[in-house]
């Protein structure tokens, strides 16, 4: 970042980073589900054995199931993160995912916006991006979504095609960090359309930005899977599997509040000033719209592609209105970058000081996984799905975790019916799997079939799990 930048594009490229990284290092809860846990493990097992988990061995009900390890260089950087800083690194990890994103984002919507619009609008990108801000591999792919979208419309800007190196390095680290990059090859369509359409040697431009989508998309075989890893995101989404899981569900407004208050407040800006988008990418953005009203996890696609496509029509609607702002003294910024830089490593420091630890939860129930008997432990568990990864972390074989490409469909119906208090599946899979015992939430439907269930004895119980054994003569509560 070489050019010049007025103090007010500085506060706006540099604040909000800085107090986005403070908040997330210094903030509570790191996850929303087991699924941080069962990646610290699993880095921390392809750091010792030097090589890619291939199938399951985590759990006693899928053993040996074939895996493609779309996620690994994600979790090998946690569990590295892990063993060199234990939770405060995982803090830190999180809150460089974010910054980093801020930081891509607000440099690329001062691009079009002056200072405050710019400002408004990374707000309101930020407040939902908030909510997703979790130790799972996606938030590691949000600052490449942002770097990636933003050279795919300066491309357009410059009417050149999106360079090459930087795409297929991006693409190379996403495909290896997180499913979505799927995404980002499908991005590429409407851009090129645009760029043809647009384009009076329509054939030069067409073989151009072919060539990009081409090496990207070869970019995205260099994965352990190859083209299987390729086509793992879309072949996943078709098994119906991910249907049982919350971030998966239709998009309710009523119930995030932030993200509707930042869906009505585009609207009304957009209707206000009379903003226009080129057709393409006005079906870009209502196609986003649709999946995200489809599946809650695209919300986080949205906040960051739709601020970035809406940035050069906003700043346009708003200088026909005379609205911008008077050109201010400009000036280097290496003193700013210096003070920014300074200010983040002092919260790094300190957070690497303090002392993380693991607080109990339904996520992490410590208490009641250690008063289980090792003889009993290590016998086939049934267990709370969002309790999976702590199991593993822990060292247990598990009965289901958050790995929906693991169990499939039919298996996860099954669980659902499970703890949903049927009590013929809970008979019918306990007998299949020789399950010896259980720790669910209270709140699990199954506790009150297991409660009632012959032979079967509750062993211990808190706030955060209810133990169940099968042979009570064996465990002394």
């Amino acid at each position: 970042m070489t050019t010049t930048r007025t103090p007010q594009e500085l506060f706006v490229l540099l604040v909000p980073m800085i107090a986005v990284f403070a908040l997330t290092v210094f903030g509570g809860a790191l996850a929303v589900d087991g699924d941080p846990f069962l990646h610290i493990a699993a880095g921390q097992w392809m750091i010792d054995n030097g090589a890619f988990i291939r199938s399951d061995f985590y759990s006693h009900t899928m053993s040996g199931e074939l895996l493609h390890p779309h996620e690994w260089l994600f979790q090998v950087i946690m569990a590295a993160g892990y063993g060199l800083a234990g939770w405060g690194g995982m803090h830190l990890l999180l809150g460089l995912a974010f910054a980093a994103t801020t930081f891509i984002l607000s440099r690329a919507l001062l691009r079009y916006l002056d200072p405050v619009p710019a400002l408004y609008v990374l707000i309101f990108a930020l407040i939902v991006l908030k909510g997703w801000v979790t130790l799972r591999p996606h938030v590691a792919a949000m600052p490449i979504l942002a770097l990636f979208t933003d050279e795919l419309l300066m491309a357009r800007r410059d009417n050149r095609s999106p360079r090459l190196w930087l795409v297929v390095a991006l693409m190379v680290a996403w495909v290896n960090l997180h499913g979505s990059f799927l995404f980002g090859i499908a991005l590429m369509g409407p851009f090129a359309a645009e760029a043809v359409l647009e384009a009076t040697d329509k054939k030069r431009v067409a073989i151009q930005w072919a060539g990009s989508i081409v090496a990207v998309t070869a970019a995205a075989m260099l994965n352990p899977s190859g083209i299987d890893g390729l086509l793992f995101p879309l072949l996943f989404s078709l098994t119906g599997a991910n249907a049982h899981f919350p971030d998966w569900q239709p998009l309710v407004l009523a119930e995030d509040l932030p993200t509707e208050a930042a869906f009505l407040a585009g609207l009304a800006v957009i209707l206000l000033l009379g903003v226009r988008l080129p057709p393409i990418r006005l079906l870009v953005m209502i196609g986003m719209v649709h999946i995200t009203l489809q599946h809650v996890r695209f919300v986080a696609v949205l906040a960051i592609v739709g601020a970035l496509l809406l940035a050069e029509p906003l700043g346009q609607a708003i200088a026909k209105r005379g609205w911008s702002a008077q050109p201010g003294h400009k000036r280097r910024p290496h003193m700013a970058l210096g003070a920014a830089t300074a200010v983040c490593l002092a919260i790094a420091i300190i957070t690497l000081l303090r002392h993380f630890t693991l607080q109990e939860s339904s996520l992490a129930p410590t208490t009641a996984l250690s008063r289980v008997p090792k003889d009993i432990a290590a016998l086939p568990v049934f267990n709370e799905l969002t309790m999976g990864g702590y199991l593993i972390f822990s060292g247990h074989k598990i009965f289901v975790d958050g790995r929906a490409d693991v169990y499939g469909a039919d298996f996860l119906t099954n669980y659902d019916r499970m703890i949903h208090a049927d009590r013929e599946a809970v008979e019918t899979t306990f007998a299949k799997y020789n399950i010896a015992w259980s720790i669910l939430p209270p709140s699990n439907g199954a506790v009150a079939v297991l409660d009632q269930l012959p032979g079967w004895c509750r062993f211990y119980a808190d706030a955060m799990a209810v133990v169940h054994v099968k042979d009570c003569n064996k465990a002394a509560p």
